[in-house]
């Protein structure tokens, strides 16, 4: 048998909480670009945004929980995570476990969905990626000059 002349790869892992549609959609597209995804939501119906073939072949991994309890962040295997995506609709949730995933757990990229552009700053300087889509869009709105 030979063995493969380059260094050997395994997928990123990536955690995302929040499986609305903005968390439904970065969770199938990254495991479409061959991430492992973990998506952890309370809600067990949120899943059914997920593209089925995705989670039956374990590119997609759903885990019921709660983000900000420990023991459900650890289910979700946030001490192996590369990356980790706070994207459910509360801001101060997403805050919280982006907190929890850059300083308690380490995980080198954390990425927060902030959706009051006037609180992004603020996380920011906690060393989060706090994305705005409300800031998105309306810089869209005035680089179009409408």
């Amino acid at each position: 048998m030979q063995r493969p002349s380059g260094p050997v790869t395994t997928p990123k892992q990536t955690v995302i909480t929040g499986c609305d549609d903005l968390g439904a959609t970065v969770s199938a597209a990254l495991a479409e670009k061959g991430y492992v995804v973990t998506v952890l939501d309370p809600r067990p119906e949120a899943f059914d945004r997920l593209p089925r073939d995705l989670v039956q072949q374990d590119r997609i991994i759903v885990v019921v929980g709660d983000a900000t309890r420990h023991e459900d962040l650890r289910r979700a295997s946030v001490r192996d995570a590369d990356a980790f995506m706070a994207l459910s609709g509360s801001d101060s949730e997403n805050a919280l476990v982006g907190q929890l995933a850059k300083h308690v757990y380490h995980v080198p990229t954390v990425v927060c969905r902030i959706d009051d552009p006037t609180m992004q700053g603020m996380y920011t300087r906690l060393g989060l990626d706090a994305i705005s889509g409300t800031a998105l869009v309306a810089r869209a709105v005035l680089e179009a000059d409408v």
